[in-house]
């Protein structure tokens, strides 16, 4: 496993799902992921949590399916 220093002489791990990017870009998508599903939950409505996140309602469905 390569290691690479990041900000500051941090050293950062690729990450383990695909083996680019770093862990905090695991992180991202999991966030991305969790605020789809909030967005959809609070809206009630996929369609309208598509538009208000300025995306398409399938790559919405694809954030909820990941989680």
């Amino acid at each position: 496993m390569a290691l690479t220093a990041g900000v500051g002489g941090a050293v950062k791990k690729p990450c383990a799902r695909h083996g680019r990017g770093t862990v905090a870009h695991g992180l991202s998508d999991r966030i991305a992921q969790l605020r789809a599903f909030c967005q959809v939950a609070r809206l009630g409505n996929l369609t309208r949590a598509a538009e208000y996140m300025r995306s398409s309602p399938p790559a919405v469905s694809h954030k909820m399916r990941k989680l």
